[in-house]
C-alpha cells in the first residue's frame, strides 16, 4: 500500500522545519479511509506484511516518488477525532501548537471516526 505524506512535507517546508518524518517525530497519523481502504491495511497487517510505501504525494499526482518505508508498529484502528490524545498532536509531527488547532486544520467534526496508523518511518 502507498501512503501519502503531501500534507505533512508541505506544513514542514513552510513552517521552515526539519521534515518530521526523517526526523523520527512524526509516527502517526490519521486517515479519512473508506472502510474498503481500512480493511485492506489491517488485512496485511495481520498477515505480517507490515511494511508499506511511503510517498511525498498521491502516486496519480505527476512528480510524486517514494520518499521511504513505514513499518506499523500497531494494528490500525478506528478512534473518534476528539478522543485522539494530546500527546498525539507530537506524534503527527509537531506542526500545530494543540490538539484544538490539529482538528480545526482538519475541518472534521470531533465525532469523525478516522484510521488511526502508527509507524516508524525507514529511508
Amino acid at each position: 500500500m502507498i501512503i501519502s505524506f503531501s500534507l505533512t512535507l508541505k506544513l514542514a517546508e513552510k513552517l521552515e522545519v526539519p521534515e518530521p518524518l526523517k526526523a523520527g517525530i512524526k509516527t502517526v497519523t490519521r486517515r479519512n479511509w473508506s472502510d474498503k481502504t481500512f480493511d485492506q491495511i489491517t488485512k496485511a497487517y495481520d498477515q505480517g506484511r507490515k511494511q508499506h510505501s511511503a510517498w511525498n504525494n498521491c502516486s496519480f499526482v505527476p512528480g510524486a516518488c517514494p520518499i521511504g518505508i513505514i513499518e506499523l508498529t500497531h494494528r490500525p484502528y478506528w478512534e473518534k477525532l476528539g478522543d485522539m490524545p494530546e500527546s498525539d498532536v507530537f506524534a503527527e509531527g509537531n506542526l500545530w501548537a494543540s490538539k484544538k488547532e490539529f482538528i480545526k486544520m482538519l475541518r472534521l467534526p470531533l465525532d469523525k471516526k478516522l484510521c488511526v496508523v502508527r509507524f516508524q518511518f525507514k529511508q
